[in-house]
Order: structure tokens, then sequence, then C-alpha cells
């Protein structure tokens, strides 16, 4: 069974981008940052009114190919405060991926429990900490949260290159145990 901890994410997630080769097609992969840059923006204000998140790129990769995204918080005060914050903005958005791309097919299931929330798609699962479960509920509430999602996968499914995408949470993690396939974003 593949599984995909939300948890192991932190404050940094790393989008594996599914290719053939070492390269991506620079439009696609700046498309694809500045909207979840603007995704993880929109929920950073449903979930932290007032407080200005920076998502930064701290390094590219192999794998096909990678890019390391961080989360900031731009002012100094209440530094460990905003690092659990920028830990849970990143999850919210690496959960709404898996989910939104889960959601189409009737035969996911979704088990809530105390501690944490289980979305079992086939012989694949997603373990979300309930907090980032129920702050993705929140932050689905902002109209731009999902709108920018959709124009990272949209991003993605114009570049026939990519056969598809998957989060880790190192740039030197092994391949992600989920991709999600072009087909599935489209």
């Amino acid at each position: 069974m593949a599984t995909v901890n939300i948890a192991h994410l932190n404050d940094t997630l790393v989008l594996h981008f599914e290719t053939e080769g070492r390269c991506i097609n620079a439009y696609t992969l700046a498309s694809t940052l500045v909207a979840i840059a603007d995704a993880a923006k929109a929920a950073n204000t449903s979930l932290n009114p007032g407080h200005e998140i920076e998502i930064v790129v701290e390094a590219v990769g192999p794998g096909s190919f990678r890019a390391t995204i961080r989360a900031l918080y731009k002012s100094r005060a209440g530094v460990l405060a905003g690092q659990a914050i920028a830990a849970i903005v990143l999850g919210v958005l690496g959960n709404y991926i898996y989910e939104r791309t889960f959601a189409a097919d009737e035969s996911v299931k979704v088990e809530i429990h105390t501690d944490e929330v289980i979305i079992k798609h086939g012989n694949d699962q997603i373990i979300v900490p309930r907090n980032v479960y129920d702050a993705t509920r929140q932050a689905e509430k902002n109209d731009n949260f999902p709108k920018a999602v959709s124009r990272a996968f949209d991003a993605v499914a114009n570049d026939s290159e990519i056969s598809g995408i998957g989060l880790v949470s190192r740039i030197d993690s092994p391949p992600p145990e989920i991709v999600i396939s072009r087909k599935a974003i489209q």
C-alpha cells in the first residue's frame, strides 16, 4: 500500500515533476510555482490573518525534476508560532492537492479520527493530521485557494512532457509513493 503522510512535510514541500529527463519547461515551472505560492498565501490569509507569508524556492534537484518550497513569515515576532503555521499552510496545500485529485472517484473512503484523517483510494492512502485536515476545510472557503491550486494543475496538465506530480518532504527523498498522473489532473 502506497502512503503519503502529510505530517512529514513540515515547513518545506518538494514538488516532484515526473518527466522523462531532468529538465522542465520554464513557463510550466514558473506558472506552477506562482500558483502554488498564491494558494499558500490564500490559505495563510484564512488561517493566520494579518500575517504575511513568503514562499521561496530553496533548491531544485534531480528525480525527474524537483523544486523545494519553504514557507517563511516576514516578521520576526513570534518566529516559533510562525514556523508552526507555515508547516500547517504547506500541509494544507499538500493535503488539498491529493484530496482534490482523489475527490473525482466515488470509491474514496475518508476515516476521521481524533488525531488524524486517513483518505483511502484503492491501494493508496493519505494520512493527514487532524489539525491540517480541519485547516484545509477552512482554507478552501477562500475562493482564491482552490482557484490557485487549479492554476497549478492547469500548468502541469498543459505540459505534455510531464506525466505526473507528487510531493516529498526533502529534495533527496526517494520518488513519491503516490504520483498524481497528468490525466488525473486534467
